[in-house]
Order: structure tokens, then sequence, then C-alpha cells
């Protein structure tokens, strides 16, 4: 631990009782409440004759930093300013002012965020907007564990930390991800969905040992799932089956579009790599239908080790927007954030029937695994 957070952390262990010291969110709404025509950039936990909050504030004009204190025992304002905005701040102020519109999550809402995920016994001490990670995030700094979340400040949704988590995403790299739809396709030569790393053998490194790949076969209305083995090219099964109707409602807006589509799977994974330099690998990558048109969606690990999604205009292949990754659970088939009902009822809709796009234990048939599964993830 460094000599600042130590004594940081000794600060906040003997400062004011918690029950009387004003926390982050607490500080940002008194310091909010002082300059209203600015935008909170940054919140700091400062120890000087007592704890206080530094509250930096910038404008679209960007010619310097108003500043609010807040003592953190009382919450009284004890001291406001400016200073000179630091040259090396400037293009990061200038690409948050660039992309205002796509700030949807207040400061205040990503602390939040951050909190809940760090849990009941960290502190946040420092937090800042700024472009971390490919993401427009809020960087949420904690003691005494000085872990750091990055808070997708369009979608409010927490970066994942890859290999904190039982049930992260496996990882492939790049060319044999594209090795694997390559087989795939010169196989059954049919337009291809999506195409995944997994890890068929059990191991503990998030490795992946496959290539899933998912295609649509417009004669026979069927699906196609072809598992490729990803060390050795070999094609290892190739099961068609047809959608649910849940399914096929989700994916006909892509399969409308395949004609139209301008780019290649490759082409869109280079997209992507090229934003995040460095990545530790990709798992996933799929064409999805959002409300701007049709984009691949790929899902990489980058260089800080976080999961993030990067989305690649189908039509043109431009960068759209990289977002936090969100790891939706298995059972939760409408993405809705919930496993309950709804998602019951499409499960017993393929009971007994040959479907992977439902299968969680590897026979590729809806059964008791499955719904055992999804009872234990109802929320």
């Amino acid at each position: 631990m460094s000599p600042f957070r130590f004594s940081l952390l000794a600060t906040l262990i003997v400062a004011a009782p918690a029950t009387a010291q004003f926390s982050m969110i607490d500080a940002i709404g008194i310091a909010e409440g002082v300059v209203a025509d600015r935008m909170l950039v940054q919140i700091r936990l400062e120890d000087g004759d007592a704890p206080f909050w530094k509250a930096s504030f910038v404008n679209a004009e960007l010619l310097d930093e108003a500043e609010v204190k807040v003592d953190a025992a009382t919450g009284a304002v004890v001291g406001q300013g400016f200073e000179a905005i630091d040259p090396s701040d400037l293009v990061v102020y200038e690409t948050i002012f660039a992309n205002l519109d796509a700030i949807a999550i207040s400061f205040a809402d990503a602390v939040a965020a951050a909190e809940a995920v760090a849990g009941a016994k960290e502190t946040a001490f420092d937090a800042q907007l700024d472009l971390e990670a490919g993401i427009l995030a809020y960087q949420v700094e904690f003691l005494p564990s000085e872990a750091k979340f990055y808070v997708d400040a369009a979608t409010g949704e927490v970066a994942n930390h890859h290999g904190d988590d039982e049930g992260d995403d496996d990882l492939i790299a790049p060319a044999a991800l594209i090795a694997g739809i390559d087989a795939a396709v010169a196989l059954n030569g049919l337009p291809v969905l999506a195409a995944a790393g997994e890890d068929e053998q059990g191991g503990d490194d998030n490795t992946a040992s496959v290539v899933e790949v998912l295609q649509w076969n417009a004669k026979t209305g069927e699906l196609v799932e072809t598992v490729v083995d990803a060390a050795t090219g070999e094609v290892l099964s190739n099961i068609a089956f047809v959608p649910s109707d849940n399914q096929l409602a989700r994916l006909q807006p892509v399969i409308d579009a395949l004609g139209s589509i301008t780019m290649t799977f490759a082409e869109a994974i280079d997209a992507a790599l090229a934003e995040h330099p460095g990545a530790l690998g990709v798992h996933e990558i799929s064409l999805e239908s959002e409300d701007a048109g049709i984009f691949f969606k790929v899902e990489l690990v980058n260089a800080l080790g976080l999961e993030i999604d990067v989305y690649i205009d189908a039509m043109g292949g431009s960068p759209a927007a990289s977002h936090a990754g969100v790891n939706f659970h298995p059972c939760d088939y409408n993405h809705d954030g919930q496993v309950g009902a709804v998602d019951l009822t499409e499960l017993l809709s393929v009971w007994a029937t040959i479907n992977p796009g439902y299968d969680l234990d590897g026979d590729q048939m809806v059964t008791g695994s499955e719904l055992g599964a999804l009872l234990l993830g109802w929320n």
C-alpha cells in the first residue's frame, strides 16, 4: 500500500465515526448544490487539518476548474475557488464534453453502483469521470482494498474484472475464433449469426477449447450450431435444429438484414481490436439488432482485464461505441435482468427437444438440468 493510501486509510479510521462522517455521495450532493453551472469531473477525500472532500468542476469553455471543499465530518462547505486546468487533463475534458449526449448516469448514481459491488466494508475515497478502458466511465477507488471499479457513464454497468468470478467468459485468440468461423462456413455454406469461444474441458483459466458457431439456413428455417476444436480446427459436431418462436423473434431483424451486411466477421474483430490495443482475448462476436441498425457486438477483455462490448456498424464498419460488458444469467433468455416466469415459459416451450441455445450440460437437449439451473437462478 502506498504511503498516501496508508495515511488516508488511517485518517478514515480515526476520523469522525461512520454515523457522523459525510460519505462521497453526501459530499457530491452538497458540492453540486454550490456549483450549479458546471459538470463534476472528480471528487477526492483529502487529508488536511481535518478530512475534507475536494470536488472539481469544469464547463464547456474549459478555462479553469472550480473547486469546492466539503468537511467530511460536518458536511460544511469549507472552501471554494478556481485553479488552472492541468494540461494533461485537457484532452480528457474535451472528450467528455464531446460525448455529453452519451452520458446517462449521474456521478452520484455511478458511485452508488460501484459501492454496491465493492461491499459495505469498503469506503470510496476517489472518483473521476474519464475515458477509461476505452469507455467513457466513472472510475471509483476504494479503501482499504485499493480496488478500482469502472462504471459505464452511458449504461451504469460496472465493468467486470475478468477472472474475478467463476462465471467469467472464456477467452480465445482472435485468429482461432476466425478459423472456427471459417471451418463452419466451409462445412455448411451458411451465413453466420454468432461465434463464441467456450471451455468444454472444465479448465479453471477461462481459456476456450472450442469455437461454437451459429448459422442460419433460410431454406429449412433451421439454426445450425457447429462446434470446432480451437486448437486443431477439427469439426466436432454439427447440429441443425428448429429455433423456438422466441429465439426466432430475437434473431429475425438480423436474419432479414443478412443480405445487406458489407463487413465480415474477421473485419469486425480487427476493428474492435484496433479500438482496444493490447486486448487479452476475445470471447464472442454476434450480429445484433439495435435501435440505430445492425451491429457486430465483439465481447473482449481489454489490456486492463476489463470485459468490454464493442459495437461495430455492420453496414459501414466504423466503431459505434464501447461499453462495459453485461453478463446475463444463462437462463435470462430475454436479457431483462431477471430469471422468472417469462423465462420458465420459454424453456418449457422447447422441453425435451434438441436446442443448443438452451442447453447447459452439453447433451444438446432441454431437460431437467436446464430447468434446475433456471430455478436456482430465479429472482
